[in-house]
């Protein structure tokens, strides 16, 4: 399921796409990396104090170096675990920026236009943006954020509606978006 979005998430995602993508790739990538190491350490935890159990046979000090593997093991388990949750929440939020990525894909060329003016570029230039948009659109500056509101709000309902990114692909393909 997609995360729950706003404007300010949709402009952050527009205008950070490819940075956002590549940092959730290699977090995620780090953290596999991470579950696998551990694995490693869990099974020579285990060959090791299966090693302290054959030459103590069954004296006092099996039972600490068995109960201190037992609480080893188990605490090992709830961090993997904890890992395999946070690389879910990753792997959700990569989907909620590509889902975000295809809606915008999918709005009329006019609305992606104003939004990619407004996002894609250089933030320090919003009035010339505004200006330039108003010129080549033949409309006031009030109609261009007016605009600007009303594609992102499309984007959104896009974001939200119950079709899936595959679909919204396939309506924009034929015209029908």
């Amino acid at each position: 399921m997609y995360q729950v979005i706003d404007d300010r998430y949709i402009c952050e995602v527009l205008s950070q796409y490819e940075k956002k993508e590549e940092d959730l790739r290699k977090e995620i990538q780090e953290m596999y990396s991470l579950l696998d190491r551990q694995t490693q350490m869990q099974d020579d935890a285990i060959q090791s104090a299966s090693y302290h159990l054959n030459a103590f046979q069954l004296s006092a000090d099996v039972k600490d170096v068995s109960s201190t593997v037992l609480v080893y093991q188990k605490l090992l388990k709830k961090h993997q675990t904890d890992i395999a949750e946070y690389i879910s929440s990753l792997l959700s939020e990569l989907d909620t920026i590509h889902r975000v990525m295809v809606c915008y894909y999918v709005l009329p060329t006019k609305d992606k236009k104003i939004l990619e003016k407004f996002y894609c570029q250089d933030k320090e230039k919003y009035s010339i943006r505004v200006l330039e948009l108003a010129k080549e659109f033949h409309l006031s500056e009030t109609s261009i954020k007016r605009r600007r509101r009303e594609a992102l709000k499309k984007l959104k309902e896009l974001y939200e509606s119950n079709r899936s990114s595959d679909e919204l692909l396939r309506l924009k393909t034929k015209g029908q978006l």
